[in-house]
């Protein structure tokens, strides 16, 4: 999953993208102040407001991961989701991993994407 975000959110502000099994998930309106429900994402990406810009969070199955470091320009940057070959989610910003899920202890087994999946 692919996805390019650019200026920053406000200190209290945050932009999440996500894989979710939710079978709807709410709209935005053009509200700015509306608030929209938060998504059960089993991966995901947040931009988080900070002082000086933004930095971005990444969860796997509701668990942070990681989180990069902080952005302080406006210029248009690339995020990334990818599964890598030992069946782990890497984060990446601007083509740069800065966080990876756990490893399975069956990482060669097949491990079907369900409900909540654990890799522990």
């Amino acid at each position: 999953m692919e996805s390019e975000i650019r200026g920053r959110p406000g200190l209290n502000g945050s932009l999440e993208i996500g894989l979710t099994e939710d079978t709807s998930v709410a709209v935005a309106t053009e509200d700015p102040c509306e608030r929209v429900e938060p998504i059960e994402a089993i991966l995901s990406l947040t931009q988080v407001g900070t002082a000086n810009g933004y930095v971005v969070g990444a969860a796997f199955d509701l668990q942070n991961v990681g989180w990069s470091t902080e952005i302080t320009d406006d210029a248009p940057h690339q995020l990334r989701i990818a599964i890598d070959d030992h069946r782990r989610a890497e984060y990446s910003l601007d083509g740069v991993v800065f966080a990876r899920s756990p490893v399975s202890p069956r990482s060669s087994e097949c491990v079907p994407l369900t409900p909540r999946t654990q890799l522990r």
